[in-house]
């Protein structure tokens, strides 16, 4: 209940392990945490929590489609973040979006009563006026709604640009990670 800042640099792989349940559990517990670095998001420890973070730190090096869908959907919940950092994530572009019914890695499992906000829905919305599903390019934009009050980040450029496409947060720093021209 005291935790305001929590980092791990290891997170259980078995679903159906005891400390997978013990992560969960702790996680559901920090009410206060306001600061969290974890080595990967992993939506089986963090679907069910109630505190509001304000700094987000992922150190993951990749992303699955369904799992950066699962942490945009989750971030949709977390509109008192101020810092997201990814600095080792390698996304040339943005993942399209997850068809619903696809099946989830092992790290996304959809929680059993999964509320609106946290369906298989994209959370992103293109401005192209095509028609037709595409995937998400660097042109989509992550809604308004999602991470509001978003200050500061350290992403891979593509995820900059959608998130800073409509101009309604308050970025005041980006530093990017460039990984191709």
């Amino acid at each position: 209940l005291l935790v305001r800042h929590f980092t791990c640099r290891t997170l259980p792989e078995d679903a159906s392990s005891l400390d997978t349940v013990t992560f969960a559990i702790a996680f559901n517990n920090m009410e206060r945490l306001r600061a969290l670095t974890l080595p990967r998001f992993d939506l089986r420890l963090l679907c069910h929590t109630t505190f509001t973070l304000e700094r987000l730190t992922l150190l993951c090096k990749n992303i699955s489609a369904q799992e950066f869908h699962a942490l945009f959907r989750w971030l949709a919940r977390q509109p008192s973040l101020t810092v997201l950092t990814l600095p080792n994530l390698v996304l040339h572009d943005l993942p399209p979006p997850v068809e619903a019914g696809t099946p989830t890695p092992p790290h996304t499992p959809r929680p059993p009563a999964t509320p609106p906000h946290a369906s298989n829905a994209p959370v992103f919305s293109s401005s192209s006026p095509s028609s037709s599903p595409s995937p998400v390019s660097c042109h989509s934009t992550i809604p308004d709604t999602v991470l509001p009050n978003l200050r500061r980040v350290h992403v891979p450029a593509v995820i900059a640009s959608a998130l800073a496409a409509s101009g309604q947060r308050p970025l005041e720093s980006a530093k990017l990670l460039i990984q191709n021209t």
